[in-house]
C-alpha cells in the first residue's frame, strides 16, 4: 500500500523531521482510527487504491511513509474499521450552533467531548463513535436551493481533518471520541433534518 513520498531529505539519506499530520495520523492510528493521506491543496486521496484502508487499518510504517517529509493533508476513514466513527459534516458557517441550540430545544443531549474541527469553509466536521453499526454517508439536510449543508460520513466514507492546512481544531480530541448509543445517533440525525 505504499506510495506517496521518500521520507528522506533529496540525495543526502538524513531523514526528514515528521510532519504534524504525520504525528497526528500515528496517534489516530494508535486509537483505533483508520487514516487516509489526501494529496495537497486537495481533497482527494494521495493514494491510486484507499478502498483496502476501509476495511483494514495501515499499519505505523505505512504512515510514516506516506507523511515522510512531504505536505500531505490527513482524512479519517468512517465505520466499522474506526470503531463505528460517524463524522457529522455542516457545510455552512452557523449551521453547528443552530444544531445545537436544536439539540437543546429538543431534549436531545450534545455528545460530551465529540471533536469538533473548523473547515476552510467555515463549516465544522463533528466526530464521535456509535456503540452500533453506523450507516454509510447520508444527506441530512438541504437548504432552499437543494444544496446539502448538513451530511454524514460513516461506513466507507472519510472526512479530512485538522491538521490538514484550513482544518482547524475547536474543541474535544480525535484520540478520545466518546461513544454514543444507536438510539442517541437516531435522535441526533433527527434533529439535523430539522434543518432542512
Amino acid at each position: 500500500m505504499t506510495e506517496v513520498p521518500d521520507t528522506t531529505e533529496e540525495g543526502k539519506g538524513v531523514p526528514i523531521k515528521p510532519s504534524a499530520c504525520q504525528t497526528a495520523a500515528l496517534l489516530l492510528l494508535r486509537s483505533g482510527i483508520s487514516v487516509l493521506p489526501i494529496r495537497p491543496n486537495s481533497k482527494a486521496p494521495a493514494l491510486t487504491a484507499w478502498t483496502p484502508l476501509q476495511t483494514e487499518r495501515a499499519t505505523e510504517d505505512d504512515v510514516r511513509h506516506w507523511w515522510g517529509g512531504a505536505t500531505v493533508g490527513l482524512a479519517v476513514i468512517g465505520g466499522s474499521v474506526s470503531g463505528n466513527l460517524l463524522v457529522l459534516d455542516f457545510d455552512r458557517s452557523g449551521l453547528l450552533q443552530e444544531f445545537r441550540a436544536a439539540c437543546a430545544d429538543n431534549d436531545v443531549e450534545w455528545p460530551a467531548g465529540a471533536a469538533i474541527v473548523e473547515t476552510p469553509s467555515g463549516g465544522n466536521h463533528v466526530y464521535l463513535r456509535c456503540d452500533v453499526t453506523v450507516p454509510g454517508n447520508l444527506k441530512i439536510a438541504r437548504d432552499a436551493t437543494g444544496k446539502t449543508i448538513l451530511e454524514t460520513r460513516g461506513e466507507g466514507g472519510y472526512a479530512l481533518t485538522f491538521p490538514t492546512p484550513g482544518y482547524c481544531r475547536v474543541e474535544g480530541r480525535l484520540d478520545r471520541l466518546p461513544v454514543v448509543s444507536g438510539e442517541h445517533l437516531a435522535a441526533l440525525l433527527a434533529i439535523g433534518g430539522l434543518l432542512n
